[in-house]
């Protein structure tokens, strides 16, 4: 449902389709208005920080890189989406060692970090700007739940049905 609860007439359907061998659908539609089906224990509103220099990577609780082991919190979102570019889009910023992540947070943890990154890592700085004039700067947000970033389940001992 739009409000996030579970459809439980709906739900005992797919399930009961499942339990006689019918594949698993990933949309279903509930009122003429297609709706994607989510498998049970999956959160759809369950997202967390990116690391900026790490990508693909969660920052823990506490906003905790899990490489340095320190925390983001404080670092502003350009800072972030600047760093995240620098090594992304411009490979200006090469994060090959520990000593590279923590220079890089030193820098976006500084009273002038915008400044020391901008004119650091130049090509990032327009290309942020390009961004931000189009809306499509980096949302530095992971969906997080069962499923890796292939759609497959990261657990050995799934037994490929869902309910």
């Amino acid at each position: 449902n739009d409000d996030g609860s579970v459809n439980v007439d709906k739900s005992a359907e797919l399930i009961g389709d499942i339990q006689n061998d019918l594949p698993e659908l990933e949309k279903v539609l509930i009122d003429g208005v297609p709706k994607q089906i989510f498998k049970i224990g999956e959160r759809t509103d369950n997202y967390a920080d990116e690391n900026p220099i790490y990508p693909g990577r969660v920052l823990r609780s506490g906003g905790t890189c899990d490489q340095t082991g320190r925390s983001w919190d404080g670092v502003s979102t350009v800072i972030r989406q600047l760093l995240h570019i620098a090594v992304t889009e411009t490979s200006e910023l090469a994060i090959r060692s520990l000593d590279d992540a923590h220079n890089a947070l030193d820098k976006a943890v500084s009273s002038d970090a915008e400044k020391i990154i901008r004119s650091r890592y130049q090509e990032a700085s327009i290309y942020f700007d390009e961004c931000l004039k189009t809306g499509e700067l980096p949302v530095l947000k992971i969906a997080l739940g069962s499923n890796s970033s292939n759609g497959k389940r990261e657990d050995p001992f799934y037994t490929n049905k869902t309910y």
